[in-house]
């Protein structure tokens, strides 16, 4: 409203009621504000609690996802593993035929090994017969050989025998043969001896010495002929004994 001296003029009436209508209207948005407060620290709080959750949530997702990992790594293990079963399942029924194999030629071999034993086994009995038979008979042989052999070697031996007599009889001779001469020999230097000393007995010096020497050279030929019957005899002996060691060895042998 306007007043006659141009003033506006205000309204109580519509002011009052404009107060208590904007009163109202605060009253209700303070309220609605404290309401929507209680909402907000309700979220609030709901927020903080599904913030909790959610970092828990994460958590539990981690174990999870680690738990999933160990799965995944057990069941790629297993599934390593049922492929490495199934390998060796049939490797094993590859070793399981080859042993049966083996077993159906060991089998086999050892068939063909007794066969082969049995007819080595009569093979041997055989030869061994053969070998007793060959045996025997080449033992009566070789007795038969051998008595021949003693019956000759005894023949041998008392040819041999014989000889060895003969031969001592024949040394014996020998060794008084020479003897006989050595003692002749012996007298006649002694006569020559004894002859010479007469002659020494006469006055000629030149007699003497003569003498002398015809009687040296008489002692040089004694000793000389002495020297050589001893050779002689030493060599019969050495020869008669030579005789008898040889004749001592054969009857050894025999």
């Amino acid at each position: 409203m306007v007043s006659p001296g141009g003033l506006k003029q205000v309204d109580l009436d519509e002011l009052a009621q404009n107060f208590t209508a904007w009163q109202k209207a605060t009253t209700k948005v303070a309220q609605e504000n404290s309401a929507l407060q209680v909402q907000v620290r309700g979220l609030t709080k709901q927020l903080q609690a599904s913030q909790d959750n959610e970092r828990v949530r994460r958590d539990e997702i981690s174990v999870l996802q680690g738990l999933v990992d160990k799965l995944q790594g057990t069941v790629a293990k297993r599934c390593d593993l049922e492929d490495e079963n199934i390998h060796l399942k049939d490797k094993i029924s590859n070793l399981l035929a080859e042993m049966d194999n083996l077993k159906q030629e060991h089998a086999k071999e050892l068939s063909d090994a007794s066969r082969t034993l049995q007819s080595v086994k009569e093979e041997h009995k055989e030869q061994l017969k053969q070998f007793k038979d060959n045996t025997a008979k080449l033992k009566r042989e070789e007795g038969a050989l051998l008595q021949q052999t003693v019956q000759q070697k005894n023949s041998e031996l008392q040819q041999l025998q014989k000889q060895l007599e003969d031969l001592e009889r024949d040394k014996h001779s020998q060794i008084v043969q020479l003897k006989m001469a050595y003692d002749t020999k012996l007298l006649k230097l002694q006569k020559q001896t004894a002859a010479l000393q007469q002659q020494q007995r006469g006055p000629s010096s030149a007699n003497h010495e003569i003498f002398r020497q015809k009687l040296q050279a008489l002692k040089n030929q004694s000793e000389q002929e002495k020297s050589t019957l001893k050779r002689t005899i030493g060599e019969l002996q050495q020869k008669l004994n030579s005789v008898q060691h040889s004749h001592s060895l054969k009857r050894r042998k025999l």
